[in-house]
């Protein structure tokens, strides 16, 4: 199995968006929250995180190098590397410092031997091209600083044949469906956050909103499509509430 680690560039990967306001304001905000951040995601949404995780991780290969990006404490990856049969290596990449140290603590010593944490922007990662036979991401896009670069890099690095699922949560089209995400998420989340963590209301208030800020599923295809991934396509959860980027075989 190749080493997909190898910098293509002689660049500070954990640096490339440190210039950038927002990528300044998204790293302190996860730093903030990163003690509390799995479990308050189950609290706001009612356990179905922990559902859709499994659906995600359940669309990549058993073998092979998988890209967790943006991975945070790599709850994604520890419902991969649980999967029965998975025999993959996964490679979480975040640019949070906090997010990686919290991280090593959550693994079990076998988990550890199949795991390792990059910390870099995903829109330039250090990864030779087509090294990854899965790529997956919980919960990130609508906090990249540019999806269609994150979706060249994406292409890239994927393998001939490789799989991607990417989970994000999103906008309803239903009027009163719609309505009522916005009371949950706009209001009762970060209500929820005040009451349980006592930190990090702010960046809750934030990622709310970016729900509804965020390109609709169908742009979003377009722009992986764009990209390079032909059979790009979305799977729609809880009626619109969640979402999966998907490609690679069906």
């Amino acid at each position: 199995m190749n080493d997909p680690v190898t910098p293509i560039a002689p660049i500070a990967p954990s640096n490339a968006a440190a210039d950038h306001a927002k990528a300044r304001f998204i790293r302190r905000m996860f730093d903030t929250i990163a003690p509390d951040y799995d479990r308050l995601n189950t609290w706001v949404s009612f356990g179905m995180d922990r559902l859709w995780r499994r659906r995600a991780a359940g669309a990549m290969p058993l073998e092979g190098w998988i890209a967790d990006w943006c991975a945070g404490t790599g709850a994604l990856a520890r419902v991969y590397l649980r999967r029965r049969g998975s025999r993959g290596r996964v490679v979480l990449c975040d640019f949070s410092s906090e997010m990686e140290r919290l991280s090593d603590g959550m693994f079990t010593p076998a988990e550890r031997s199949r795991v390792c944490y990059v910390c870099c922007d995903v829109t330039r990662p250090p990864f030779r091209d087509q090294v990854f036979a899965g790529q997956m991401m919980g919960f990130s896009l609508r906090n990249l600083i540019s999806r269609p670069q994150f979706f060249q890099e994406a292409h890239r690095c994927a393998a001939p044949n490789g799989q991607g699922a990417l989970l994000d949560l999103s906008s309803p089209g239903f009027g009163p469906w719609r309505w009522l995400c916005r009371l949950h998420f706009g209001i009762i989340a970060p209500l929820i956050v005040r009451l349980v963590a006592r930190r990090g209301e702010f960046a809750y208030r934030y990622l709310s909103e970016s729900i509804f800020r965020h390109a609709s599923p169908r742009e979003i295809v377009s722009e992986i499509k764009t990209a390079g991934f032909a059979d790009a396509r979305h799977d729609s959860l809880a009626g619109g509430i969640g979402v999966i980027f998907r490609w690679g075989p069906k």
